[in-house]
């Protein structure tokens, strides 16, 4: 008798808390209506989902509170960590059959700390969707540990045989946030490697492997994940993802609409901003002093030759002269040192401040800068120090790289890490040599990668892999002015 209570009462609470979440639903529903911005009925909307069970409302209410974050992350950049901390959200990623088309067909993923949620996406409709216990293990330590292991076997900041100029505006000195990769570094084993470019295949891709279709892969990365090497990875048959597939990365699905979306004359057809080696022998940060920068300036120069284009060097590029041009080009390519911290480059001073020796305000490019800008640049390459890896939030990075897209440019180049000038300076040829040709973007990156990964001097890892394309594929005419 007394057990037959208990199942009774079990199941009266079942049912209270069921009707709860779905009325919590319902006002954050209702809530929208009103404010489609409104932070805390996204989260709440989120988590009622998750406990209903809704898995698959549950990731556009998630990839909402995504899209909010980026087009006013000033005021909500911890939307993202409201849903980390309330619905357990650890990944997001989506494949793209066709891009620029207004249907969004696509496969989206989230990994929670003992979960693994899937989402099937065609046509803009959920048609598939499922949950699936991981383990008893803590999935987000075990990512983390797998990160470090692999990113260390790479030998990412090896200084054995790599001539790399130093092009940080940070002092050194061991400062790591939770992002950034050990100071520990071990010569590369293959095998290791393999393991652990394999496990990330299997821990990040194999579980929707059998879903995607086409050439392309568009990954929706959170947290850590915006540091995976995605190209990289390797499956059962120790192939790189990127020798099948063309990969990009975006802020959210909402977000990759509305760049898909946007009117095809907005964006400028024409022109190229190239700069790099600002004069910054004025410049001290903290206690450092910084140096010039002769291999940005030989990057430049030769992909001037390419495009048929002068680039901005030394005194002639400083921050008001590019502030000046950047919403008149198609193409953006700047390479200077730049702040691990937030991707923000350093430009030369201007001539007409106040003061004697220059403060920030006078040379730091800054996010706040660029997002005043009414930029129309179809392409920009930050090939600055790190810039991609800006702060880590649980939306993804956030740093200049994004602060383009925000302000306007369809689509951006980073590196997750520093590479050798060398393999620098022959990826870029190679990247922009295809660029002139004709090519997308995604296409030459995809070239350029297995260029790299085919030569004799670059074929490891860590010279090709860094790469990243955020935001949409784009194809720049040069006007038949190109080498």
């Amino acid at each position: 008798m007394a057990e037959g209570a208990d199942t009774s009462m079990q199941k009266f609470d079942d049912e209270t808390l069921r009707g709860k979440y779905c009325e919590t639903l319902a006002d954050a529903r209702a809530a929208l209506q009103l404010r489609p911005n409104y932070i805390k009925a996204i989260e709440r909307g989120a988590s009622a989902c998750m406990k209903l069970g809704m898995y698959e409302e549950a990731g556009m209410w998630c990839d909402k509170g995504l899209a909010v974050s980026f087009y006013d992350f000033w005021n909500t950049w911890d939307i993202a960590i409201l849903l980390r901390n309330k619905v357990k959200q650890r990944l997001c990623m989506c494949t793209s059959h066709f891009i620029g088309s207004t249907e969004l067909s696509s496969v989206k993923r989230s990994v929670f700390r003992k979960d693994r949620q899937q989402w099937l996406i065609r046509g803009g409709l959920v048609v598939k969707s499922g949950v699936k216990k991981t383990s008893d293990v803590d999935t987000t330590a075990f990512f983390h540990s797998l990160m470090k292991t692999v990113l260390t076997d790479i030998g990412v900041r090896s200084e054995t045989g790599a001539s790399c100029e130093d092009r940080s505006l940070d002092e050194e000195k061991d400062e790591r946030g939770e992002h950034e990769l050990p100071s520990e570094t071990h010569p590369a084993h293959e095998n290791n490697q393999s393991d652990g470019l394999r496990s990330l295949y299997d821990f990040l891709i194999a579980p929707m492997a059998d879903s995607i279709d086409g050439d392309e892969l568009v990954i929706v990365p959170e947290g850590h994940l915006c540091l995976v090497p995605f190209a990289a990875l390797k499956d059962k048959n120790s192939k790189y993802l990127s020798e099948s597939l063309r990969i990009r990365v975006s802020p959210s699905l909402t977000i990759l609409k509305t760049i898909a979306d946007c009117p095809a004359d907005y964006h400028n057809k024409s022109g190229a901003l190239l700069v790099g080696d600002p004069w910054v022998q004025e410049i001290v940060t903290g206690m450092k002093k910084l140096k010039q920068l002769p291999c940005a300036r030989k990057e430049v120069e030769m992909i001037g030759k390419i495009l048929n284009t002068k680039p901005l060097t030394d005194r002639q590029a400083t921050k008001d002269e590019v502030l000046k041009r950047l919403s008149s080009v198609a193409l953006v390519h700047i390479a200077a040192h730049g702040r691990m911290a937030t991707g923000e480059s350093a430009l030369c001073p201007n001539p007409d401040r106040t003061s004697e020796r220059p403060e920030q305000a006078d040379y730091l490019l800054t996010i706040t800068d660029v997002l005043e800008v009414k930029l129309r640049a179809k392409l920009v390459v930050l090939n600055c120090c790190h810039s991609g890896c800006a702060q880590v939030k649980a939306e993804g990075v956030v740093g200049i790289a994004r602060a383009f897209l925000g302000a306007g440019a369809r689509s951006v180049l980073v590196s997750l890490w520093a590479i050798d000038d060398a393999a620098t300076l022959e990826f870029m040829k190679e990247f922009y040599q295809q660029l002139a040709e004709g090519k997308s973007a995604s296409e030459a990156l995809s070239r350029a990668m297995k260029s790299m990964r085919q030569s004799d001097d670059f074929s490891k890892v860590k010279y090709w892999a860094p790469f990243v394309l955020i935001g949409d594929d784009v194809t720049l005419d040069f006007g038949g002015g190109h080498k």
